[in-house]
């Protein structure tokens, strides 16, 4: 599974099947997404454009496909990449911690949202932490 990235002004990484492929594929997918806007260091370096995606299997939580669209796009994708060559579940990529403040907290909340919709009980059962 290889990442690719294009590097325009936001960066965009992405790695396995869209939403539209995995559907086009017959897979019931899981989406979590979570814009730059909400994470603390991108507001700090004022690049809050862009946006954070996983597709994910429904029910197993493994990921199919993701899009870093933003700050770092192409820096951010291969957390992701790691997670889908291994095979590690995207409630996984969630519960792994992740610095504050760092841009890679868009990877964390998107997991959580991905996680919640495929596998809910591989979550605690308090509310996350991600910004409302």
């Amino acid at each position: 599974m290889a990442p690719w990235v294009t590097f325009t002004d936001s960066e965009l990484g992405r790695v396995g099947l869209t939403e539209a492929e995995a559907i086009e594929a017959g897979h019931r997918v899981a989406i979590g997404r979570t814009s730059f806007a909400d994470v603390e260091r991108a507001k700090i370096q004022n690049e809050t454009r862009g946006t954070v995606k996983i597709v994910a299997e429904r029910g197993t939580g493994q990921i199919l496909g993701a899009t870093v669209l933003g700050p770092s796009g192409g820096e951010l994708i291969h957390e992701l990449a790691l997670a889908m060559r291994m095979r590690v579940p995207v409630a996984e990529v969630f519960h792994t911690i992740h610095a504050y403040p760092t841009l890679s907290e868009a990877v964390r909340w998107a997991a959580e949202q991905a996680a919640s919709a495929a596998t809910p009980s591989a979550l605690p059962s308090s509310p996350g932490t991600q910004p409302r």
